[in-house]
């Protein structure tokens, strides 16, 4: 079975490995907004964290034992984490900076509420329906409970309907995509490439 071949303890390492594909996908030229529209931002955001869902999923469909708290925590920490490098991107690209136009500067938008509400809301996307047997009752409340009190932090905004609209996933066509890859195309690449090289 796959999940025999990722130890006991497999789960452990789920934080590190989706930090490292958000390494690539959290950069300046994605999230600045002195070269992306506020849209164009949020829409970078969620996508990020949409492909990270999944990749989540993956992972927690290939362990033999599954933790909500733990499941929930390892997501928290990723966004944790990708927030973390949104501020060490605008410290090290503003410090040297010599005026507000100087190319050099990088500017953020987004709140960190607003930042974890993109997130949790690509989340459960990402999770959708279909795979909702692979989680507890507790992981989905807990998942429903962080969108909901984020959300706070985006109701107030006059600009509210960017949000929605660039995070609506039957408008990005996102739940084709995913019935695409998990049911159409997976048999084929598993047995080309192998399940731990594409699962990791």
């Amino acid at each position: 079975m796959i999940a025999q071949s990722f130890g006991r303890s497999s789960g452990e390492f789920i934080p590190i490995k989706l930090c490292r594909m958000l390494r690539l996908k959290i950069q300046p030229l994605l999230l600045d907004g002195n070269i992306n529209s506020l849209a164009t931002i949020i829409h970078n955001c969620y996508d990020t964290f949409w492909v990270a869902g999944i990749k989540f999923v993956r992972m927690i469909m290939c362990l033999s034992f599954h933790n909500s708290n733990f499941m929930f925590e390892a997501l928290q920490d990723i966004v944790e984490y990708s927030w973390t490098r949104i501020y060490l991107f605008r410290k090290n690209l503003n410090k040297n900076k010599q005026d507000k136009n100087d190319p050099r500067s990088f500017s953020f938008p987004l709140t960190f509420y607003q930042f974890d509400w993109i997130a949790a809301r690509a989340f459960r996307h990402a999770i959708g329906d279909k795979h909702k047997g692979q989680f507890g009752q507790d992981f989905h409340k807990s998942l429903e409970k962080w969108e909901k009190l984020t959300w706070k932090s985006v109701q107030c905004l006059k600009d509210r309907d960017i949000f929605t609209q660039m995070t609506d996933k039957a408008a990005m066509a996102h739940s084709q995509l995913w019935d695409f890859d998990f049911e159409q195309n997976s048999f084929l690449v598993l047995l080309k490439y192998g399940a731990k090289d594409i699962l990791f």
